[in-house]
């Protein structure tokens, strides 16, 4: 299994304000809207290495979590 690392936010990986980019708008929901670990409930931030882990789609934990 891999872990994923939290992008940096921000351009040019994702718009800083709101726009019709489908590739921003599933970077926003998933590291933005979605950014809480379900073990500690911490927010992942940027460089934080993390897996996809849980009953939805946007459940993430923090690697030193699990």
């Amino acid at each position: 299994m891999g872990y994923g690392i939290i992008p940096k936010m921000g351009e040019p990986n994702i718009c800083e304000t709101p726009c019709d980019h489908r590739d921003c708008k599933a970077n926003r929901e998933d590291f933005i809207e979605h950014a809480n670990c379900i073990v500690c409930g911490k927010p992942l931030l940027e460089g934080d290495s993390f897996y996809y882990h849980g009953a939805n789609k946007y459940d993430k934990v923090h690697a030193l979590c699990i």
